[in-house]
C-alpha cells in the first residue's frame, strides 16, 4: 500500500513538470522579446513609409507605379497585422503568450506546419549557431541589394518604368528585413519556439529565398544538423 501511495504521489509530481506550462523567467522574457519585436516591425514600417514618401513622387506615366505602390501598402498592412498580433498578447496568461509568439512566428510563413518536436540541448545550440549564421549572411546582403536598389531608381525616370528587378530587390528587402526583426533577438525565445523560427528560416532558405537573383547564394551556406 505505501508503495502504491508513493508510486502515485510520484506520478503526480511528474504530471506537473509536464505540464508546468510557461516558467516565471521566460514569460519575463517572453515578454521583452514581444516588445523589442514591436520595436523593430516599427522600424520596417517607417522603411516602408520612407519608400512610400518617394513611390509619391514618381509621375504617373511611369509603367508599374501603381503596382509599386499597392506593394509597398500591401507590406505594410503585412507588417501591421504583426504589431496586432503582439498588442493581443499584452492580454494574455504566459501560456497563451508563448503560443501567440509562435503564432507569430509561422505567419512569417503560413503556407507550410512544422512539427511540435521535443528540443535538446544540443538541437539548441544547433538552432542558436544555425541563426547567427543566417542574421550575419542577411546584414551583408541586404546592404547590397539596398545599393543595387538606389542604382534602379536612377533609372526609373529616364527609362519610364519599374523593372521587374527593381520589384524584386524590394520583395527581398521586405522579407530580409522581416526576418532580421526576429533574429536579432531570438535569444530570448524558448528553445521550442527558437526551433519554429529556425524550421521557417531553414524552410526559405531550402526553397531559395536566401540566393542572388542570378543563382548565387548570399555567402556561406547556414549549416542546420
Amino acid at each position: 500500500m505505501k508503495k502504491v501511495l508513493i508510486s502515485i504521489v510520484i506520478l503526480g509530481i511528474l504530471f506537473q513538470v509536464a505540464f508546468a506550462g510557461v516558467s516565471k523567467k521566460q514569460d519575463e522574457k517572453n515578454r521583452l522579446f514581444l516588445k523589442k519585436l514591436d520595436e523593430n516591425i516599427l522600424s520596417t514600417i517607417d522603411m516602408l513609409t520612407t519608400f512610400n514618401k518617394s513611390a509619391n513622387n514618381i509621375p504617373n506615366f511611369v509603367k508599374g507605379v501603381n503596382k509599386y505602390k499597392t506593394f509597398l501598402m500591401e507590406m505594410t498592412i503585412e507588417s501591421s497585422k504583426i504589431r496586432d498580433g503582439i498588442i493581443k498578447s499584452e492580454e494574455m496568461n504566459k501560456d497563451e503568450r508563448e503560443f501567440q509568439i509562435r503564432e507569430l512566428i509561422l505567419s512569417i510563413k503560413s503556407d507550410e506546419e512544422f512539427p511540435d518536436e521535443k528540443v535538446t540541448k544540443k538541437k539548441d545550440k544547433q538552432n542558436r549557431e544555425y541563426l547567427e549564421k543566417v542574421s550575419q549572411n542577411l546584414h551583408l546582403f541586404l546592404n547590397k541589394i539596398r545599393g543595387k536598389m538606389m542604382k534602379q531608381e536612377k533609372e526609373i525616370l529616364s527609362k519610364e518604368e519599374i523593372s521587374d528587378i527593381y520589384f524584386a530587390y524590394h520583395s527581398r528587402n521586405f522579407l530580409y528585413s522581416i526576418l532580421l526583426d526576429y533574429l536579432k533577438i531570438n535569444d530570448l525565445l524558448s528553445r521550442k519556439n527558437r526551433d519554429y523560427l529556425a524550421n521557417v528560416v531553414f524552410s526559405l532558405e531550402n526553397q531559395g529565398a536566401f540566393t542572388k537573383l542570378k543563382n548565387e547564394r548570399i555567402g556561406e551556406k547556414g549549416n542546420r544538423k
